[in-house]
């Protein structure tokens, strides 16, 4: 993994591995997934995915879990956020064909469980994947991850149910 380090270190309890936090990457970029070692073990994870594109490095990062009866696989992903001079357009939509690419080679067995800052604004389209709450005007790269959620039958759960924001700024609103 020459110039594309996956990072694995313990914080407490937990296994965490990284990807994407290098000299040459993006300094705004970088994912990673923690696993309570209470519910996993080492044995059980394995690294399966994460783009190759200089662009998308720190993007997105597959994880697979298996053990007893259990399969699932875990995705952190982290499009840009959209610029108003569309200059993140390009790597956000290469990041989605590179999602999907790894998304559709996943075995049927697996279960995917997505974790996304989408840096999107999504509910003003109403689908099986996006619900009737937390809804804004959807935006480019809300459209993109609605897209892909619709394609891979996926949910923004979070959209069903009508809860507190899930974003908060800075200054507490």
């Amino acid at each position: 993994l020459r110039n594309q380090p996956l990072l694995e270190f313990t914080v407490g309890s937990f296994i965490c591995i990284s990807f994407g936090c290098t000299a040459w990457s993006n300094k705004h970029a970088g994912v990673l997934i923690a696993f309570n070692t209470r519910s996993f073990s080492r044995k059980h994870l394995t690294a399966i995915g994460w783009p190759l594109a200089k662009n998308l490095a720190g993007r997105a990062l597959f994880i697979r879990t298996k053990f007893n009866d259990s399969d699932v696989t875990f995705c952190a992903a982290y499009p840009p956020p959209t610029n108003a001079n569309g200059t993140a357009k390009q790597t956000t939509v290469q990041l989605y064909e590179y999602l999907s690419f790894a998304t559709a080679r996943l075995p049927p067995r697996t279960d995917l469980c997505l974790c996304i800052d989408g840096n999107a604004r999504i509910g003003s389209v109403v689908s099986s994947s996006i619900g009737l709450y937390q809804n804004q005007l959807e935006c480019g790269n809300g459209t993109l991850m609605r897209k892909f959620m619709e394609t891979f039958n996926l949910v923004a759960t979070n959209t069903f149910k009508p809860l507190p924001p899930t974003y908060y700024h800075g200054n507490g609103r």
